[in-house]
């Protein structure tokens, strides 16, 4: 049995290990659109948070990738929701970051800058084709493309189609140097926060991100696109200027959150 699993994300690799174990006698291929983030000095990608849930799930899948991940990760108890002037609403529970399960050999079973142009089925098999002609036949195909995955509009067409609902989010890493000495005091040892106020809110977190030995905090700035009212660099002036509070800072938002480790930057219309 041949089975083809297109895109890298979380879902395609956790269903590669899955089947790795569960069903090792398969033919298995993966394919992803974008060159191997091992090998680039572009990180592709975001923060993730995995649960308690996640992490037993991982655990019995690739137990290898849960140990990596919690080898780099940052292990809270709890995520702090508060209001503008301080006042804790409440904690929730709160587990380890980040996708590594590229890691021990993986990377190299992944075909990689392979784009997939379309999709379709015959009565015994389903069929690939990448940008670059290459047809592939398998009989089962997953596809784990994202947002904009040619395999799931083969099957439901427009019906599903992906659609933008004007939320953005920025998030950027400030070295802790750069803050003010009263917001250096303010955050130190506080776990990874999310403050909402009148005006909207933002998350903050303290971490050292990949490739750099120097702490620093990262700070989520979600806002609704085309808002007028809403600097983008607002959060960034209310933390650094010489009588900062973290209160001061007023992002149009209905939700915010808090990753760690590794960020992407690109145009946030062609990621969807």
């Amino acid at each position: 049995m041949k089975i083809i699993i297109t895109g890298t994300g979380i879902g395609g690799l956790a269903a590669y290990h899955a089947f790795s174990k569960y069903l090792p006698s398969a033919n298995l291929a993966i394919y992803d659109a974008y060159p191997s983030p091992l090998k680039s000095n572009k990180h592709i990608g975001g923060g993730v948070s995995v649960g308690p849930n996640g992490q037993r799930a991982m655990k019995d899948i690739a137990p290898e990738a849960l140990s990596s991940i919690r080898d780099r990760a940052f292990e809270y108890t709890a995520v702090i929701l508060q209001t503008e002037s301080g006042k804790v609403l409440g904690k929730m529970p709160f587990g380890s970051k980040e996708r590594l399960l590229l890691e021990r050999g993986m990377n190299e079973k992944v075909h990689w800058n392979m784009k997939v142009a379309r999709t379709w089925e015959t009565d015994d098999a389903a069929y690939v084709q990448f940008e670059d002609g290459t047809i592939e036949k398998c009989d089962l195909l997953i596809g784990a493309d994202g947002a904009r995955s040619v395999t799931r509009n083969a099957i439901f067409g427009e019906e599903y189609a992906p659609h933008y609902d004007g939320l953005i989010g920025f998030g950027g890493f400030i070295p802790l140097t750069d803050l003010t000495l009263f917001t250096r005091e303010a955050i130190k040892g506080v776990l990874p926060s999310m403050t909402f106020g009148r005006s909207g809110g933002f998350g903050y977190a303290s971490f050292t991100p990949l490739g750099s030995p120097e702490p620093k905090l990262f700070l989520v700035d979600p806002y609704r696109d085309g808002h007028s009212s809403s600097p983008r660099h607002t959060a960034y002036r209310n933390i650094t200027s010489p009588h900062a509070t973290l209160r001061g800072v007023e992002i149009p938002v209905r939700r915010s959150f808090c990753p760690r480790k590794d960020t992407f930057s690109a145009d946030p219309h062609d990621r969807l």
